[in-house]
């Protein structure tokens, strides 16, 4: 997932009114999502669209980075995470949506694993943090927990899998679940963050396991699609070969996209992408109509990528701003989406459901696909 500033927290539970559904439907697919406060329009996608999901994940906590500190608290809020709380909590509690929210441990600029790195590594303070998460879950009366810790050194994988052990089977005696945010990978990297995720150690211990299947070409690396069909399927068949996580995959699809200002040479890196809805006074239709910009869905490599992908589903455009500069703009749209439904489709004997990063200004019409995908995977008409 991606970043957010915190704040102490207080925590608690009130509401409002939700719209009527447009449409009943619920089939056996599992929908999910997550609700970033720092983002415009995510609740009134929810408060519309809330008939669809089952669980919404609101990325409202942040391991503390100054957890060690005399006076700190362990968790914090994530920026913003007061807005629309209580509409959420009670939309939520009146439809039975399951409520789960998200904690992270996003540092100083990034994702930053120290602090989690002396927690999990002793036992002591392991079993510590545990009853932290467990008393916020409580005390609150959430469903459960969804970890996204990110960033792990690989030398703390067997730390990792211990403290969600631990951590899923204290939520489970209450009742309680536990949701595992993991990376997308075709194979069982070593690599920092996905190295450090032992699929099927996890899942013998959360009732989920949501893999982030984006960011294939991500905000500082070249231009590119963020999740190429041929790519979704690799995760898809590694996944298969994983027998603890059938029934808990749930296949985390993108909503947002990423605006890249091209680069020259492969020494000569552009600024970080910005990200780019699909709504918005500079979202991607904006910019499209603003520069009128002609639409692809080819499987080009922008310069200087190197990278292995074949069935690029994702729009995109180039357009040249003010002063010049080239930009490459991916972004999603219902198409887009009803292509990866149809993949994974494929692997409904694997897969529980899906979610979404991340919910606000995106393209209404996804959810007019979701709301055909769940019916025709029931039979319903």
């Amino acid at each position: 997932m991606k970043r957010f500033p915190f704040f102490l927290i207080p925590l608690v539970i009130t509401g409002c009114s939700p719209v009527n559904p447009p449409v009943h439907v619920k089939g056996d697919l599992y929908v999910a999502a997550w609700y970033a406060a720092y983002a415009s329009g995510g609740y009134d996608t929810f408060k519309d669209h809330y008939w669809l999901f089952d669980e919404i994940n609101p990325v409202w906590y942040n391991l503390n980075p100054d957890y060690f500190e005399d006076g700190q608290a362990p968790i914090v809020h994530t920026y913003n995470a007061e807005k629309d709380k209580n509409a959420i909590i009670t939309l939520a509690r009146k439809h039975g949506i399951k409520l789960v929210p998200s904690i992270q441990n996003w540092g100083e600029n990034n994702f930053d694993d120290q602090v989690l790195v002396k927690i999990i590594q002793d036992p002591g303070k392991r079993a510590k943090h545990v009853r932290e998460i467990v008393d916020l879950v409580t005390e609150n009366g959430y469903d459960g927990i969804d970890i996204d810790y990110e960033a792990l050194r690989t030398s703390a994988r067997g730390d990792f899998s211990a403290f969600i052990a631990e951590l899923g089977e204290e939520l489970h005696k209450r009742g309680k679940l536990l949701s595992v945010a993991v990376y997308a990978k075709t194979f069982d990297a070593q690599w920092a963050g996905a190295g450090a995720q032992d699929w099927a150690e996890l899942a013998k211990y959360a009732d989920s396991l949501k893999i982030m299947g984006y960011d294939f070409h991500w905000s500082t690396q070249h231009p590119g699609p963020l999740a190429p069909l041929d790519w979704l399927e690799k995760v898809l068949i590694y996944a298969q070969g994983i027998p603890e996580v059938k029934g808990k995959l749930i296949v985390g699809l993108p909503l947002y996209g990423l605006n890249w200002e091209a680069w020259k040479t492969s020494d000569d890196r552009g600024p970080a992408a910005s990200e780019a809805m699909y709504e918005g006074d500079k979202g991607a239709i904006a910019l499209r109509n603003k520069y009128k910009s002609e639409v692809k869905r080819d499987n080009t490599r922008h310069y200087p990528c190197n990278c292995n992908f074949s069935t690029n589903v994702e729009p995109y455009f180039i357009y040249y701003d003010e002063a010049g500069k080239k930009h490459i703009v991916y972004y999603q749209d219902a198409k887009a989406t009803r292509a990866r439904l149809e993949l994974i489709k494929k692997y409904r004997h694997l897969v529980k459901g899906i979610t979404f990063w991340r919910l606000g200004r995106e393209d209404p019409e996804i959810w007019q696909v979701v709301a055909e995908y769940s019916k025709s995977i029931t039979g319903e008409k």
